[in-house]
């Protein structure tokens, strides 16, 4: 009998040695996979003026009324707005502020992040609108690095429009006027 507890306490320490192992696994796997419930809020930005909806779903009516404004609305109202109405997503006129949740709606084909060289050249022509739009797409963690390329650009004379600089000043917070 001694035989049959000893096997008996070695295979359960086996046991509890790989659900000690294992664990931590699975814990790391699923905090890496984040899901995302209907009842999860997001923001979503306007990227033009006046944009209204009413969710079919829920009869919940919002408003975007200037370049900018932003509405909280759950992901299952995004769902629907994404199956019935996708030109608000494909025409640019909303954008899901959430990376996973516009990932999982597949909307992240409709915006580019990046801002390359040919982005930067709006900034020395004349359309406001071209560069309100793009500047709506650009994520919070690269405004910071950009600013400081728009205060070289429009103190070194680079950016002359007027309009433009006044919308940098807005978009980033930063003073521009005196360095013209």
């Amino acid at each position: 009998m001694a035989e049959s507890k000893a096997t008996t306490k070695v295979a359960e320490e086996k046991v509890t040695d790989k659900a000690v192992k294992e664990s931590p696994k699975s814990e790391t796997a699923a905090s890496k996979a984040k899901t995302i419930s209907d009842a999860d809020i997001f923001k979503v930005k306007s990227l033009v003026p006046n944009v209204h909806y009413t969710c079919s779903k829920t009869q919940d009516y919002y408003i975007w009324a200037e370049v900018g404004d932003e509405n909280e609305m759950t992901f299952g109202q995004l769902k629907v707005m994404k199956n019935k109405h996708i030109g608000y997503f494909s025409k640019n006129w909303l954008i899901v502020m959430d990376d996973n949740a516009s990932k999982k709606l597949g909307l992240d084909k409709y915006y580019n992040d990046g801002f390359g060289k040919k982005d930067y050249k709006l900034f020395y022509g004349n359309d406001v609108d071209k560069v309100e739009k793009k500047l709506a797409l650009l994520p919070d963690s690269e405004k910071e690095a950009m600013s400081k390329k728009i205060i070289k650009s429009v103190s070194s004379g680079d950016i002359q429009n007027v309009k433009i600089i006044r919308l940098l000043e807005k978009t980033f917070g930063i003073d521009l006027m005196d360095l013209v």
